[in-house]
């Protein structure tokens, strides 16, 4: 393996579209910057999963690209109300870092 997995970022939507989700993405990289015990130097990506369009887009301007989108559906119960699009991305940690940088 070698990236690391953002698993949760969640901004509350009266927050959404402030700056807030950049600030703490830059703020965590920036605190494990040159610390291999955090960020091995072998995992020089970042991976994250989201179902939320909106987040493609926030993410994209990050400097992740999109590779692998699938449909996400209950197989057990056949529920249609469990139901969710789902797009892997994946960025290079040191491109996200200066991307951030420079905001």
């Amino acid at each position: 393996i070698d990236f690391i997995t953002l698993e949760r970022m969640v901004v509350k939507p009266k927050y959404q579209g402030k700056g807030y989700g950049s600030q703490a993405l830059r703020e965590i990289l920036a605190a494990t910057e040159g610390d291999a015990s955090i960020i091995p130097t072998s995992h020089q990506r970042i991976h994250l999963s989201t179902q939320d369009d909106r987040n493609v887009t926030f993410y994209r301007r990050l400097g992740f690209e999109v590779v692998n989108e699938s449909d996400i559906v209950d197989t057990e119960t056949s529920d249609p109300s469990y139901y969710f699009h789902n797009w892997d991305m994946y960025a290079n940690v040191h491109e996200v870092r200066e991307h951030l940088r420079s905001k």
